[in-house]
Parts: C-alpha cells; sequence; structure tokens
C-alpha cells in the first residue's frame, strides 16, 4: 500500500481513544451485571472518594448545576439536530442545482467541503459524542456500579413477606406515627409548625448519621440539598425530586409538601450515598426516619410507609381468612389503629402551603402542563418494568424483614 494510502487509513488519536474507552465501557458495563459482590466493594471502598469531593466542589454553587448541565445536553443535542437538518438540505440544494464546485477535484474539493462550514459540523459532532462517552463513564462509575451491587450491600437477604412480620410492622409503625402526631410542635390552632430549611437540612443528615455503624456508606459529607430552577414541571410530572448522578447532587421541587419533605430527602440523600435501588433507598428513609430523635422526621417517614404496609397487611390478612371480609375486618379492627383523623388534617395542611407556595409563583410553562404529565406517565410506566422487583412498593419486603422473627 502506498503512503497515501496509509494516511488515509490510519485511525486518528480521537478515533483511538473513543474506541479504548468504549470497549473499556462496555466491558464494565456487562461485568457490573454479573458481578454485585464487586460493585459493593466498589460502592463501599472506592465511591466515597468520587462523590465527596465531587459533593464539596458542586455544593460551592448556590444552585444545583445538575440541572443546568441537563439543560446544556439538551442545548448541544438540539443544535446536532438543527445542524443536520441545515447542512443536509445544502447538500441536497448542492446536488440539484451541481454547481462548479462538484467538478472539483482533489485538495481544492477539500478545501472546499472545509470552507463550506463541514468542517464546523463534523468538528461539532465529534465533541458532541466525545462529551456522550465521558457522560456515559460518568453514569457507570456514578449510578451503573453501585447501581448492580446487593440490595442494601448484602447477600443474604430473604425479604419473607409473612402475616406475622406485617403485623408486627403495621402495629409499630402505627404506634410511631401516633406518638409522633402528639409529639410535633403545633401551633395554637393545631397546625403543624415546620422549621427552617437549615434546620430540616441538618435533620436529614442527623437521621443518616446515626445509622453510619451499622451502614459505613452513610459516613462521610453530606452536601445540602439543592432547589430546582424548573420545580414546576417537577411537579406536573409528580417528581418530588431526584439525584443527579453526574453531579451527586440531590434536588427537590420546592413545591413538595412539607409533611413529605423529610422522608424524599433522606430517600434522594440515600441514592447518593450508593443505595440506589428504590425499594433499598425507600427502607433507608423509613429506618433513619424511625431512628430519629426529632419527632417531625419520624413523623414524616412512618407516615410515607404507612399506606404501602397497611395495604400489604390487609390483602394478607385477607388471604389468611380465605376472603371473608367480615372475618378479615374483625382482626384487623382489633388491631392499633392509626390517629388518621388528625394525619388526614396535617396532609391537608402541608398539601394547602405548598399550593400557596405554586400560586405565589409565575409558571411560564403552564400551557404545557398536560404535556408534560404525559410524558412523566409514559416515564414511570417504562421505570416500573425496568426496577421491577426493586421498586418503591418493595420496601414493604425488606419493612417486613425488619420486623420478623430474626429482626434485632
Amino acid at each position: 500500500m502506498s503512503e497515501e494510502g496509509k494516511k488515509k487509513h490510519k485511525i486518528s488519536l480521537y478515533w483511538r481513544i473513543l474506541i479504548v474507552a468504549g470497549v473499556i465501557l462496555v466491558a464494565v458495563t456487562v461485568l457490573a451485571m454479573l458481578w454485585p459482590a464487586a460493585c459493593d466493594a466498589y460502592t463501599d471502598y472506592v465511591f466515597p472518594y468520587i462523590t465527596i469531593p465531587m459533593g464539596w466542589i458542586v455544593n460551592l454553587a448556590p444552585f444545583a448545576v445538575g440541572e443546568i448541565l441537563m439543560y446544556a445536553g439538551a442545548v448541544l443535542v438540539i443544535g446536532a439536530v438543527v445542524l443536520s437538518l441545515i447542512y443536509g438540505v445544502k447538500a441536497i440544494v448542492r446536488k440539484i442545482r451541481k454547481t462548479g464546485r462538484s467538478s472539483e477535484t482533489g485538495e481544492a474539493a477539500t478545501k472546499t467541503a472545509k470552507t463550506g462550514g463541514y468542517g464546523f459540523y463534523k468538528g461539532y459532532l465529534k465533541v458532541l459524542l466525545g462529551i456522550v462517552v465521558a457522560v456515559l463513564w460518568l453514569f457507570l462509575f456514578q449510578w451503573w456500579i453501585p447501581y448492580h451491587g446487593y440490595v442494601m450491600g448484602e447477600k443474604n437477604h430473604t425479604e419473607t413477606v409473612t402475616l406475622e412480620s406485617l403485623r408486627k410492622a403495621r402495629e409499630e409503625i402505627a404506634k410511631g406515627l401516633n406518638k409522633a402526631m402528639t409529639e410535633v410542635a403545633r401551633s395554637a390552632d393545631g397546625r403543624i409548625v415546620y422549621p427552617t430549611r437549615e434546620e430540616r437540612d441538618a435533620a436529614v443528615e442527623a437521621a443518616l448519621r446515626k445509622l453510619s455503624d451499622t451502614y459505613p456508606r452513610l459516613r462521610g459529607y453530606y452536601a445540602r440539598p439543592k432547589e430546582a430552577f424548573c420545580s414546576d414541571v417537577l411537579d406536573w410530572m409528580n417528581i418530588g425530586g431526584y439525584t443527579y448522578p453526574y453531579t451527586t447532587e440531590v434536588t427537590y421541587n420546592r413545591y413538595v409538601d412539607n409533611l413529605y419533605w423529610y422522608s424524599l430527602m433522606v430517600h434522594e440523600t440515600a441514592h447518593r450515598k450508593g443505595f440506589y435501588k428504590e425499594n433499598e433507598a425507600c427502607f433507608m428513609a423509613f429506618l433513619a426516619c424511625l431512628c430519629s430523635d426529632d419527632p417531625l422526621v419520624r413523623y414524616s417517614g412512618l407516615y410515607d410507609v404507612w399506606w404501602d404496609i397497611d395495604s400489604a397487611y390487609w390483602d394478607t390478612l385477607l388471604m389468611s381468612c380465605g376472603g371473608d371480609e367480615t372475618k378479615a375486618a374483625e382482626i384487623y379492627f382489633a388491631e392499633v389503629q392509626v390517629d388518621e383523623a388528625q394525619m388526614l388534617l396535617d396532609m391537608q395542611d402541608a398539601a394547602k402551603q405548598a399550593q400557596e407556595l405554586y400560586e405565589q409563583d409565575d409558571h411560564p410553562l403552564e400551557q404545557y402542563q398536560e404535556v408534560a404529565s404525559d410524558a412523566a406517565d409514559i416515564g414511570w410506566d417504562i421505570q416500573a418494568q425496568l426496577i421491577e422487583g426493586v421498586s418503591y412498593s418493595d420496601v414493604v419486603k425488606l419493612i417486613a424483614e425488619y420486623y420478623g422473627d430474626d429482626a434485632k
């Protein structure tokens, strides 16, 4: 082959780096799916050295850096689409007109292609592709590997649900709820008095740190949660908050009601600490809130799981009674009951405050509310299929195990 031919077929440094990065990316991705013990070892001993310094850096910004990066990414993708359309049309027009440029050959043709803007277009796509690969690498080490460990980082979870374990769980949660409802600070008219955001952040961190001896992943630096710029869009999509894996930031919807806020923030912070499966993050939220010294934190966490536990207990009880609702109801109402009247008042008050806050703000994108809601419905359905077995409602199994005969 001639020297000119060799130069033509020589792979540039850019593509060599991208190919190697892609091969390693695929190999580690597959390996993580096959080796959960290694994923847990990574999450326990390596993951903190990535998330802690990154959390400290992004915490210097008063806004959600991850949210800004999402918007920037969307702009880059839209830019690629627009450029592709422009240069695609340009190419078609050139071909139709068959201008004199079509007769150019060799160096002149190459020069024309570059000066015609195609050099910029190709460069833009190469930069975008490089960013995509870098993002996938971040995703691999900051989400994919921790997610594919064992539930709660422990191999031997039975997650056995029995009538007795559910009964015990329901009883203890009902007692805890009733106690917390009487201990929270209330105004003269009986409404819960919610503390400042700084005090809430401190309460969430304290609740999780209390479990750090049992779950060492919870040690280390805690970055403060960030308020989302587009909280209204999150609200329309029924998203209370999220953990952005590329910056490890916990971001929340400012219109989330105050009663649910604590449980939500513990849940999202648990994600940030490596508990990425939804059932384990829900369980961590339950356990941290349960063990908190703050009655409002306890109330939030127990209130969040009450409905799933109560429903699971009733369904299992009804099955054990052979479908006899009268017999099941006799047993059910003989058990400890939650002061649902008070809880309903607290829920309504929290929802009212959230609605008032929403109505105080302008919402320039409100005309797209229905579109956002419909898109979210599709997204939630897809997610439910992808995380089947480790979904939000599967926390019932972990709580039942916790209150089972072998629970300490």
